[in-house]
């Protein structure tokens, strides 16, 4: 079993070939999809969109706030990725939780964000959070070509144990598709994505499959069951399959030679599992690298 040490950041892929015949009978779209585009991301004063700064420590493949798998192929570049997980049955406050502030992960796929390309990327994923006085973990879908504006999918209705399906696809350096279907109601949704800033480019080198702390190391983990990524592959710019079992096995680690907070392994040839390893320390993380932990969720 090949060990993936990864942290929390990731990005979302998706498959063409998955695109036109995911649909069930009885499924359809979900119903007046409304997305919610954020302002701009600041790439320049936001030490936590440094995509993807995976460093090696002790032969062990470590980032500071994303944890899961990534493969790149510059050869034959990457077309598309996919991947099916489901949302965990139990998610919660870890013993001795600040009351004060909101726990937070994120589950996604994504293309790009990483060496040798960094200009751009696409992907897409769920949110979860839990803080104290909630009934039950806050789950959102959200969408992005980064850097550039976030998509939130209100519409989208989440619960614990739900089957979630991602898919993106690169079309050219300016153009992406990200597919989301809800496997156990039938509904779906695809959202075309485009360049918003010059320089910007997808490359199609990378692929990924991450938890990730998306809003920055500010937010402590929940605890969480493990996170199963299934049927994880992608395809080359020849549409050529490949599974995941040759990728790059990152964990997530608070600090250089703190924590490993989560450990990612390849479960099958076409699996990757993530495992809690226990919370954020927000007292230990670098110079400038806090965001405070407040409540951003969408209402």
């Amino acid at each position: 079993m090949m060990k993936l040490k990864t942290q929390l950041y990731a990005l979302l892929l998706g498959i063409t070939a998955a695109l036109g015949g995911t649909s069930e009978a009885g499924s359809g779209p979900i119903n007046n999809t409304v997305v919610q585009i954020t302002p701009p991301l600041d790439t320049n004063n936001n030490p936590f969109l440094d995509r993807r700064n995976i460093r090696n420590v002790l032969s062990k493949n470590v980032s500071s706030n994303w944890a899961g798998a990534t493969i790149i192929n510059q050869e034959n570049g990457v077309k598309s990725a996919t991947a099916t997980f489901t949302i965990p049955k139990n998610i919660s406050l870890p013993p001795g939780y600040n009351s004060s502030k909101t726990y937070y992960f994120s589950a996604m796929i994504g293309i790009d964000g990483i060496e040798p390309c960094r200009t751009g990327s696409i992907q897409m994923g769920i949110d979860i959070s839990l803080k104290e006085g909630d009934d039950a973990p806050w789950y959102e879908g959200w969408a992005e070509w980064h850097p550039g504006g976030l998509q939130y999918i209100p519409q989208l209705k989440i619960a614990q144990g739900d089957l979630i399906t991602l898919n993106a696809t690169r079309i050219n350096h300016t153009a992406g598709i990200v597919y989301l279907k809800h496997e156990d109601t039938g509904e779906y949704l695809t959202l075309n994505l485009k360049q918003l800033a010059p320089g910007n480019a997808l490359c199609g080198y990378s692929a990924s499959w991450v938890v990730w702390d998306r809003f920055g190391e500010g937010y402590p983990l929940p605890y969480f069951d493990p996170i199963e990524f299934q049927n994880v592959g992608w395809r080359n710019k020849y549409g050529e399959w490949a599974a995941v079992g040759n990728a790059t096995e990152i964990s997530a680690q608070e600090v250089v030679n703190g924590p490993i907070v989560v450990d990612c392994v390849m479960s099958q040839p076409q699996g990757v599992n993530c495992t809690y390893g226990g919370p954020m320390d927000e007292d230990e993380f670098g110079p400038g690298e806090k965001n405070g932990g407040n409540d951003t969720r969408q209402a």
